[in-house]
């Protein structure tokens, strides 16, 4: 029976004062997929904006959290404005089905958006007539949050389409939604006219070449999570550089290889994508990708770079090796400073992710962790502060009471507040605000312009 599927991402940067206009690679394939398979389906993403392609700097999202909080009250009481729009937008389609996305299970730390308005638009959608089916890794880690929906998809639903059929006809949770490698290959292109109200074609997009994380030990990581149902597979790279080759012919000359450690393919495949990309001559092409210090030699920079290498993303979190051990990196600051030393001498460019949050850590730890990393002296940083989802190791950590006493998550389970800037997971944490501000300054926006996205605009913007 062929149905009608709206795939509705919630507003979550919208609130904050910026937008997103990408859709995560496992949620468009398997849009595409269901279309390919013959049913009417519309994506559509709560998130984007047409009319800018400037993005609010981290310093705005930092600053913007208390309007998130209001924005995410109104979303509760069914009230604010972007949710009313999406549900009448969405009743229009009358839908059989509603796939709810609470984070893309293809990326293991992606910010999973606000768990509290996901929530809250599963209570609003259940009274429409459709099915709402919960896709995405919080729905695996949280029962709370999956109990609010019909059924929920586990790991990558473009694995297995019967298993997708099975929830959304039946209500059934469904744990054999698990791409495997062999059906990497057979993942639909991006199809951007699935997309209600496509936003314009930006300078940039993400895709990627695997599913998921070969490490599955960073305490923060929902890949960590027992419940997360995904493991972690590879396309071909000649299918790979097929997906390049669409999205250069949509005018695209950056793309984000969002792959979580990039370099850690195979020799044997990063051999064949580079001897493809060379044969095909993609003098256009620019791109960036993420990696783990390990996982990073100068050849494999050097050989990467004459293919259109330009920046390299270091999971450095802790910058000290004790905050590298509370949060299981398996990994040294030697081997985090030697690899960001062959990034830049290879002439790449050099961005940091840095993560604090642990019950553990001091503020001694901190400190130290902010003088290392100003020392590796890369070309942006990306701060963050931890969210310990349910489900994850780190929230197995944690002090429960303390958690709800805060207003972190509610009776029922729910997690609030959970954004990667909240003030209130910094007091949580015990972050001194004086020290989190220096770690924000490496942060600012004339740092980051042109630094990993192909020269995405940020530009400040503080909500009042």
């Amino acid at each position: 029976m062929m149905m009608r599927i709206v795939f509705y991402i919630p507003p979550f940067f919208r609130l904050l004062g910026s937008h997103n206009n990408r859709v995560g690679p496992s949620i468009m394939a398997t849009a595409g997929m269901m279309y390919k398979k013959g049913h009417s389906v519309t994506v559509i993403n709560g998130d984007a904006i047409q009319d800018s392609e400037e993005y609010a700097d981290w310093r705005s999202i930092y600053e913007n959290y208390p309007a998130f909080v209001e924005a995410a009250k109104e979303f509760e009481k069914g009230t604010h404005a972007l949710l009313q729009a999406d549900l009448q937008a969405i009743a229009k389609i009358e839908p059989d089905v509603v796939v709810l996305c609470c984070g893309d299970p293809a990326i293991p730390t992606v910010d999973m958006g606000a768990i509290e308005v996901v929530a809250a638009c599963a209570r609003s959608l259940r009274t429409q007539n459709a099915r709402v089916i919960g896709y995405g890794a919080a729905f695996s880690l949280n029962p709370a949050l999956a109990s609010l929906v019909h059924g929920v998809v586990h790991g990558y639903a473009e694995g297995s389409y019967e298993g997708f059929m099975a929830v959304a006809h039946l209500g059934k949770s469904s744990r054999v939604c698990q791409i495997s490698p062999e059906g990497m290959d057979d993942l639909p292109l991006f199809l951007p006219q699935l997309v209600r109200d496509t936003p314009m074609i930006e300078n940039y997009d993400y895709i990627m070449g695997s599913r998921g994380c070969l490490w599955h030990r960073c305490v923060f990581c929902i890949q960590s999570g027992s419940n997360c149902g995904t493991t972690y597979v590879d396309q071909s790279p000649s299918v790979f550089v097929k997906e390049i080759l669409w999205r250069m012919s949509m005018g695209i000359k950056h793309l984000y290889f969002a792959d979580m450690d990039f370099f850690g393919h195979s020799d044997a495949w990063l051999a064949e994508f580079y001897n493809l990309m060379q044969q095909k001559g993609l003098q256009e092409l620019t791109w960036s990708c993420e990696a783990r210090a390990e996982s990073i030699s100068p050849m494999k920079v050097r050989n990467m770079k004459k293919v259109g290498l330009r920046t390299v993303k270091i999971g450095v979190e802790g910058a000290s090796s004790r905050l590298l051990n509370l949060y299981n990196k398996g990994t040294t600051m030697f081997r985090v400073m030697r690899a960001c030393t062959t990034v830049k001498e290879e002439g790449v460019k050099l961005v940091c992710y840095l993560l604090l949050g642990h019950p553990d850590a001091t503020e001694e730890m901190y400190v130290t962790g902010l003088q290392n990393a100003k020392e590796l002296q890369a070309d942006h940083y990306v701060l963050n502060v931890a969210c310990p989802y349910v489900g994850t190791p780190l929230y197995g950590m944690i002090d429960k009471i303390k958690l709800k006493e805060m207003g972190l998550i509610d009776e029922s389970g729910i997690e609030h507040g959970f954004t990667h800037l909240s003030h209130d997971l910094l007091k949580f944490w015990g972050i001194p605000l004086g020290l989190f501000e220096e770690y924000l300054e490496l942060s600012m926006p004339e740092k980051k312009e042109d630094a990993g996205v192909g020269g995405r605009k940020f530009v400040r913007r503080i909500l009042t």
